[in-house]
């Protein structure tokens, strides 16, 4: 692309981590905000995963 972006981050971990990564946050925002906003990101993360969907349910309900 005409940025230099070829991909989108498909989940939030990916975003996460281009965003911890992108020197521009850093000196936007200061790097104790922007490992504030990561370190929440990535809770939230961790937090969904452990977390089953009702989609999930319904999916694996059939097999029992």
């Amino acid at each position: 692309m005409d940025k230099g972006i070829s991909l989108l981050p498909r989940t939030l971990d990916e975003a996460v981590d281009f965003f911890a990564a992108d020197p521009f946050i850093e000196k936007t925002l200061g790097k104790e905000l922007r490992s504030e906003f990561v370190r929440y990101k990535r809770d939230e993360w961790e937090e969904y995963h452990q977390s089953i969907s009702q989609w999930e349910v319904d999916r694996c309900a059939r097999f029992f």
